[in-house]
């Protein structure tokens, strides 16, 4: 049987001239495909860990890997059950990795 969730970690170092921009109009599309965890933003680009349904990981994957910024990130993909974050968290630090 397989699992009905994935959960997606990636990054991408890529320049973010606004990154509270960039987060706010990220927070929308997760939000808008129900995924949750941790993602940090910077001018360097974005860091993250979220969770959700196959389909809805499927989809955030494919808008990311369509916008020409963000376009080939490296995804580490493993099969879960459910949710394994409580809720989402996305925050603009001034790295990506603190």
């Amino acid at each position: 049987m397989t699992a009905p969730y994935e959960v997606l970690l990636f990054y991408k170092y890529a320049r973010l001239d606004d990154p509270d921009v960039f987060a706010a109009d990220h927070r929308r599309l997760c939000q808008q495909l129900e995924l949750r965890g941790r993602i940090v933003v910077a001018t360097e680009g974005l860091n993250g860990t979220v969770s959700g349904t196959k389909e809805n990981c499927a989809k955030y994957r494919e808008a990311l890997d369509k916008d020409p910024i963000m376009a080939g990130i490296a995804w580490k993909i493993d099969p879960e059950e459910g949710h394994v974050f409580p809720k989402l968290s996305i925050k603009v630090r001034n790295e990506v990795v603190t």
